[in-house]
């Protein structure tokens, strides 16, 4: 699989490969890794990139855009592997330090619910209440919880 690869990026990922193993990464996320980075390369060296300055974010965006992935978290899973090299790089001083911002980090917006309590304006009316305390009017505010998605 990495004997594919152009030199440059060979030798690029035996070292972050390395470097992951080190920090004590499952065989199967380093084999995920693996995959990933050959994909990425594979994709530069079909642009006619020769080397690890020749990356511009124009082509990060393009390799994430075009990722084949049927899904969403797929995407988002290649697209994750490759930001951490892209920062790898950086660390190395191999790219742009700010490089792997080309790839987005999410795969679908997220909503959350929350209750949040709402004014609400009413017409004045009167409040019937105790015999001993008699009738009342309303200031016409009333507070009430509202959910917001």
């Amino acid at each position: 699989m990495l004997d594919a690869l152009p030199d440059w990026s060979h030798r690029i990922t035996e070292n972050y490969l390395a470097l992951r193993r080190r920090e004590g990464w499952a065989e199967s996320t380093l084999t995920m890794c693996r995959s990933s980075c050959v994909r990425f390369f594979r994709f530069l060296d079909g642009k006619g990139v020769t080397a690890p300055s020749d990356i511009t974010p124009a082509l990060v965006m393009e390799f994430h855009d075009t990722d084949p992935h049927a899904t969403a978290e797929g995407r988002n899973a290649y697209g994750s592997r490759v930001r951490k090299l892209l920062k790898y790089m950086a660390e190395e001083k191999l790219v742009l330090p700010n490089l792997h911002l080309a790839i987005s980090t999410g795969c679908a917006g997220r909503r959350n619910i929350v209750g949040v309590p709402v004014l609400i304006f009413q017409p004045p009316f009167i409040h019937i209440c105790s015999a001993a305390r008699g009738p009342r009017i309303s200031t016409g505010m009333v507070w009430r919880w509202s959910w917001f998605p």
